[in-house]
């Protein structure tokens, strides 16, 4: 039996690093080719999820940066978009279906998709980004009702940029 690919799941700092520069472009192409060729790639829910938390909390000015780590995050061919581990396990070990729904591959695709497609935060936030046909937003637009899910204040939630606190709304 030939051995199994190794596979590559990045933390939100290979993406930013790359961003920045601070990994050149020309070294990322080469870790893309390798991988292209002889590894898997996994993106983890929760290194996108820190990703869209620097979205969300961050400025306007900052956008197209912190929308380029995404990017960066999504750019090896044949990723594979990997669920919660609890759902995994609640899914795969026991049968139960998932909890967390947005963050499930397919809904991770779409808000992949529709951030990369975002143009300013305030498309994305106002509903303005097209995506085959549709428009998209984050959940917070004006008068739109609140996620059922969340009555309540998660403690766990904040104003600091490294909490998320739209993605479990985001509208499809």
């Amino acid at each position: 039996m030939p051995p199994r690919r190794p596979k590559f799941i990045f933390d939100a700092q290979i993406p930013s690093y790359v961003q920045s520069g601070r990994i050149a472009r020309a070294d990322w192409e080469s870790v893309l080719k390798y991988m292209s060729s002889r590894a898997r790639y996994a993106i983890s829910s929760i290194t996108l999820y820190e990703l869209i938390a620097g979205i969300d909390g961050g400025d306007d000015a900052h956008f197209p940066e912190n929308r380029d780590r995404v990017k960066v995050l999504y750019e090896p061919a044949r990723r594979k978009l990997l669920p919660l581990a609890s759902d995994f396990v609640r899914r795969t070990l026991f049968g139960l279906p998932v909890r967390a729904k947005a963050f499930q591959p397919d809904k991770l695709k779409r808000l992949i998709e529709v951030i990369m497609h975002a143009s300013t935060k305030a498309d994305l936030e106002g509903g303005r980004v097209g995506l085959r046909g549709q428009t998209y937003d984050s959940g917070d637009s004006e008068g739109e009702n609140p996620c059922p899910t969340k009555k309540q204040k998660n403690p766990l939630d904040s104003d600091r940029p490294s909490h998320g606190r739209r993605l479990h709304s985001l509208t499809f």
